[in-house]
Parts: structure tokens; C-alpha cells; sequence
């Protein structure tokens, strides 16, 4: 019975699903002790932070406070769970979310999602396409956009990156495994507002394969969920842009006119066809790093029949 029950341990279905039952451990102890929160501090009901932020948060003290305190309670809760499907079925260290140099990491990640991004709004302001004004003149009511792209960065990758990628990677390989979770990632944003076959294909192509090279290149969940964040600091709190769809207050108020497959329109920059583009640039760069330290992975019969 032991060793049936070992077996069945080390299955990529078994795996994949405790993974996300301990996920949903962490979501709803996650709601209880903020609504506990909200409860004490007499809060009444405020706009969810993960995913994203609803409207257009313009919070008080008290809001951004929460906002912060939500997005610190997510992640912890997040980060525990993550911790203990893989300590109990994993049997390892989680070295991926180990914290140290994590700082370092998500601080490198963080600046290449900014520059990405003001890449992309360089290129269509040049082009007439984005018209860039003064923002939010208040800097407390972006705490709670900044929280929730925090938030949604470190969810999303232990998610799609830590769970889905590395766990199906181990049979199927590097590249299998690095073309379905983009997919899976383009899928898990096609019903957000001004969702198309375009920003599904777009967000495959360029945010699901940059974030699955970024792991891949380090193999360590902190380099893509800093370049995550960055990705959505830059478009939703700075540039006050739609962040996959959903409109966020920013540092700017920005507005893009011109082709859908230019600007990305409604859904935002990230459906813009020049992110796939120069994304695969920064893939490419991730993958050879990777490449060249031996991270590339063979799928399991590939292996087997080398053997």
C-alpha cells in the first residue's frame, strides 16, 4: 500500500492537483483573516485587490493601508501554501522561493518590466498613437493599484510558473511545458474585459514565454514575478493604462487611438503586436542564459530512452 501510495505521490495529475488545493487553502484563509481585518477596523466592503483593482480605487489612508495589508496577507498566505505542497508531496526545499537574494531578483525584474513597457509606450508616442497626460495628483490613491499588481505578480507565477510549468516540465520538458503554460496564460485572460483572439495570442506570445524564460533562466520564481509586477506598475499605476483590460488609475493619463494591432485598444499595451515582438527578444536572451547553464530540461522518455 506504501509504495502504491509513493507512486501516486509522484504523479504529474497528483501533483498538479494538490498543488492547487493547497493554493485554495491559502485564497480562503486568505478572505477569512481579511475579513476579520476589515470587521475590526469597520471598513465595511472594499474592492478586491486580486487579481486587480476595481475602478478606479481612489482610497483614503485607511484604503491604501488595507490595500497594503491585503497584498502582504495574500502573498504570505500565497508563499505558505506554495511551501507546504512542497515540503509534504515534494519532499524538498522549495528552493524556487527560497528568500535569499529574492530582493535582488525581483528588483532586476522589476526594472526590465518598467523599461519594457516604456519601450512599448516610446515607440507608439512616437507614433502619434499615445497621448500622455498629468494623473492622479494625489500618490496615496496609487497604493492600492501598486498592491494589486504586487499581488497579482506573485500569485500568478507561483501559479502558472511554479505549479503548472515546473511540475508538467518534469514529463513533458522544457519546451512542451514552456509553450502550454504561455497558452494556459493567454486562456486564463480571454474573458477579461476587451478581451480578443489578439490579446489571447499576444499575451501568450510575449507575457506567458518572457515569463516562462525568466524562470527558466534562473530557476527561481523571483526574476518573473519582479517582472511582472514591473509590467503592471508600469501600464496601470505610472502610465494609467488598462492592465489586461481592466482600467487603473495612474501617476498619467494616458490614452491610445490608432489600429487595435498597433495600441492593443481597449485591453490595453499588452495586446499591442510590438510586445510579442520585442518580448521575443527578451525570451531569447533568458533561454540562451539558461541554455548555457544547463537548464534546458529533456522530456521524460527522451530521457528514458537514452537509457
Amino acid at each position: 500500500m506504501i509504495s502504491i501510495l509513493e507512486r501516486m505521490r509522484q504523479w504529474t495529475i497528483v501533483q498538479l492537483v494538490a498543488a492547487v488545493v493547497f493554493l485554495w487553502i491559502g485564497l480562503i484563509l486568505r478572505e477569512l483573516v481579511l475579513l476579520a481585518i476589515r470587521s475590526a477596523l469597520h471598513l465595511g466592503e472594499l474592492p478586491s485587490i486580486w487579481l486587480s483593482p476595481k475602478g478606479a480605487l481612489a482610497y483614503g489612508w485607511a484604503g491604501a493601508a488595507y490595500s497594503v495589508l491585503a497584498a502582504l496577507v495574500t502573498i504570505a498566505l500565497g508563499y505558505l501554501a506554495y511551501w507546504t505542497y512542497v515540503r509534504l508531496f515534494e519532499r524538498r526545499r522549495p528552493l524556487e522561493l527560497a528568500v535569499d537574494g529574492a530582493a535582488q531578483e525581483c528588483g532586476v525584474g522589476t526594472l526590465i518590466g518598467l523599461a519594457f513597457i516604456g519601450l512599448v509606450a516610446s515607440l507608439l508616442w512616437l507614433l502619434g498613437a499615445l497621448v500622455a497626460s498629468r494623473g492622479q495628483s494625489e500618490w496615496v490613491m496609487l497604493v492600492a493599484p501598486a498592491a494589486a499588481a504586487a499581488t497579482a505578480a506573485f500569485m500568478e507565477e507561483v501559479a502558472i510558473r511554479g505549479i503548472f510549468f515546473r511540475i508538467i516540465e518534469r514529463s513533458l520538458g522544457t519546451w512542451l511545458a514552456l509553450g502550454l503554460s504561455a497558452s494556459v496564460f493567454g486562456l486564463l485572460h480571454a474573458s477579461n474585459p476587451g478581451a480578443s483572439f489578439q490579446s489571447s495570442a499576444a499575451i501568450a506570445l510575449s507575457a506567458g514565454v518572457v515569463l516562462g524564460s525568466a524562470f527558466i533562466a534562473t530557476r527561481r520564481l523571483w526574476l518573473p514575478i519582479g517582472l511582472h509586477f514591473g509590467v503592471n506598475l508600469a501600464q496601470g499605476t505610472l502610465l494609467g493604462l488598462p492592465v489586461s483590460g481592466k482600467p487603473s488609475a495612474g501617476l498619467l493619463s494616458s490614452e491610445i487611438e490608432g489600429s487595435v494591432l498597433l495600441t492593443g485598444g481597449e485591453f490595453g499595451l499588452e495586446a499591442s503586436i510590438l510586445v510579442p515582438i520585442l518580448g521575443l527578444f527578451v525570451s531569447i536572451a533568458f533561454l540562451r542564459y539558461g541554455a548555457t547553464r544547463g537548464r534546458i530540461q529533456a522530456p521524460r522518455w527522451s530521457a528514458t530512452d537514452r537509457e
